[in-house]
């Protein structure tokens, strides 16, 4: 199977986070967190984008990386964490293909990551990959 071309490049990226406006307010922030006192850490951060959740749970403490195929969104990603001094881990992946160096006590994946796959194999495919990052229990 051939791996589609990623969806926000170009402008899309560039005003993501214009677009979304002031996002600290969201009601899944508080939705998210709670999972991740509930399940434990470390946590992957699926679709991570420019780093709305991400960015805020490393500011507080949190054991977190990120993934997404937008190589451009983890630029921004990036750029932004170097503003605040944060160090995150990013993988430019799809997650077809998801292969990363260790496992994961929560899995979030708090966007469209998995609506944006298309073919039914893929889809499989992509939950098998992110089951085998998880931790035992």
């Amino acid at each position: 199977m051939k791996t589609p071309e990623y969806e926000y490049k170009g402008l899309m990226a560039e005003a993501w986070d214009v677009l979304r406006g002031e996002t600290s307010h969201w009601a899944d922030r508080h939705f998210y967190l709670d999972i991740i006192q509930k399940y434990g850490q470390p946590v992957l951060d699926v679709g991570c984008g420019t780093g709305r959740l991400l960015l805020d749970y490393l500011q507080q403490g949190l054991d977190i990386d990120g993934v997404d195929n937008s190589p451009e969104m983890l630029a921004i990603c990036q750029h932004k964490a170097d503003e605040f001094k944060l160090e995150p881990k990013l993988y430019e992946q799809y997650l077809e293909n998801l292969e990363l160096p260790r496992k994961y006590q929560t899995i979030l994946v708090p966007s469209s990551s998995l609506q944006l796959i298309i073919e039914p194999e893929a889809i499989e495919r992509s939950m098998r990959r992110l089951y085998n990052h998880l931790l035992p229990n």
